[in-house]
């Protein structure tokens, strides 16, 4: 019977054989993959006579994986059978954690983990975590401890974040632009994403959709893109027509972004026709998604806000709409998130893990491709404003802060309540919002355009927004 570690190496050697198979068949093909792989085998053999101790083989040719993946982009990673479970735990859209989304931007010298958003009605954003929270340690022990190789300081970040629901963990987090780092703790839950939200909660567990009642200009926040989020926004949507919807601001910041298709339904919500997205390899088409006129939802104004941490599908739906003149963005210049990959199954003795594999760029109806690569410049990646209103941290903290408390309800038993969810299931009574929420400038600008917008067109027959 051949050696396990010799099966070990002819899984990973076929791995890249057959990869290399996929390019034009010529004698050079050949070549490359004697020239490039053949000093792995070397390194290999060296190992295995000359190191000091025993050596695993298959957590050597983990290592070559994980080492070729890493040479290519931060989202392209190895995902081991404990990563996996994580890992799909978060796609599906409902798991044990506090309701946060990551990134690990790559800094000198390494990575660092930021907070991307926290997800609306969860642990992480009623205990005061802030988008753009950079996370330094996890009960205590340093973020830079939790792996060797940096591309899985994220993943391992996840695991250890996530567990039983009721269960605490400690974060220490800094906000850039505070003098020092505070610590957070926060009992976990089962996360159920809440994607589509109003402006406040005047009087119970019902939204208030309506932010300028005179001008009958409605409020809609997403919070990131489910497989709910479609039918909820349509829903919404049509509820607020019927009571004479004049103009829409749609809230998409610092949303971190979710599934493709609720993007591509979300985008075609509002556009009639024309492209919403293409996916590209090296110039290459591979995929293009078009809008129906089914459905279409075309009879009033939208400004959508954007900013910094807008991201992924939010980035699909404001370049979309901009592009197609459906909508007037608001804010600041967009993440630059839209890379597009595919997970693939590793052969034996690797079955169990998976390989996430970055394989195209998501670009805009007029081209623009929206990922910031490497080595792109300031202008070519993200979505940018047509009116750029940028707000100052301070100003950002207190949006935060209205956005937290404009989702709470409020009763007459507890003042105020644990949260959206608790009430409304053990505290039904309740009394009314004291009073409508901030409004910061950039929504302010949104609903000024909106008002200008109105002003130039025709009064409806009908007009109706309920008190």
């Amino acid at each position: 019977m051949m050696p396990k570690r010799n099966l070990a190496w002819i899984a990973v050697i076929a791995l890249i054989a057959a990869a290399f198979w996929k390019l034009p068949q010529t004698a050079a093909r050949y070549d490359t993959l004697d020239r490039a792989f053949g000093a792995l085998i070397a390194v290999r053999s060296r190992i295995a006579n000359y190191y000091v101790e025993p050596v695993d083989d298959e957590a050597l040719v983990t290592g070559a994986i994980r080492g070729m993946l890493r040479e290519l982009d931060p989202h392209s990673v190895y995902i081991s059978p404990r990563e996996l479970a994580d890992f799909t735990k978060q796609s599906e859209g409902r798991f044990g954690g506090i309701g946060i989304a990551l990134d690990d931007p790559p800094i000198e010298g390494g990575r660092e983990l930021v907070v991307l958003s926290p997800m609306e009605d969860t642990p992480a954003f009623h205990a005061g975590i802030l988008a753009g929270d950079r996370i330094l340690a996890v009960d205590g022990e340093p973020i830079e401890s939790f792996a060797t190789v940096p591309e899985l300081m994220i993943q391992e970040a996840m695991h250890r974040i996530s567990g039983e629901p009721g269960t605490p963990v400690t974060l220490t987090l800094h906000q850039p632009g505070q003098p020092a780092p505070r610590d957070i703790t926060i009992r976990r839950a089962i996360i159920r994403i809440a994607s589509v939200t109003g402006w406040y909660r005047p009087g119970g567990v019902e939204w208030e959709y309506f932010i300028d009642k005179p001008s009958r200009i409605g409020y809609v926040r997403l919070s990131g893109f489910v497989a709910e989020t479609h039918d909820q926004l349509r829903q919404t949507l049509g509820d607020l027509r019927e009571r004479g919807l004049a103009g829409l601001v749609l809230d998409l910041r610092d949303n971190s972004g979710g599934l493709l298709d609720s993007a591509i339904n979300v985008s075609d919500l509002f556009l009639s026709e024309g492209t919403i997205l293409t996916t590209r390899r090296m110039g290459q088409l591979l995929n293009e998604w078009r809008a129906s006129p089914e459905g279409t939802v075309s009879d009033f104004p939208v400004v959508i806000l954007i900013n910094r941490s807008s991201a992924s599908a939010a980035e699909i739906v404001a370049g979309a709409l901009r592009d197609h003149d459906r909508a007037v963005l608001v804010g600041e210049r967009s993440y630059g998130k839209g890379s597009v990959q595919n997970v693939y199954e590793l052969p034996p003795p690797h079955d169990g893990g998976r390989m996430k594999l970055t394989v195209a760029y998501y670009h805009l109806p007029s081209g623009r491709c929206i990922h910031r690569k490497p080595k792109a410049t300031d202008d070519e990646w993200g979505v940018h404003p047509d009116e750029l209103v940028a707000l100052t941290d301070d100003e950002l903290r207190a949006m935060w802060d209205v956005r937290r408390k404009s989702g709470i309800v409020y009763s007459t038993a507890t003042q105020p309540s644990a949260g959206p969810s608790a009430a409304a299931s053990a505290l039904p009574t309740t009394t009314p919002h004291p009073a409508p929420p901030a409004i910061d400038r950039q929504l302010a600008r949104a609903i000024e355009i909106l008002r200008e917008q109105l002003a130039s067109e025709p009064e409806p027959a009908t007009a109706r927004v309920e008190p």
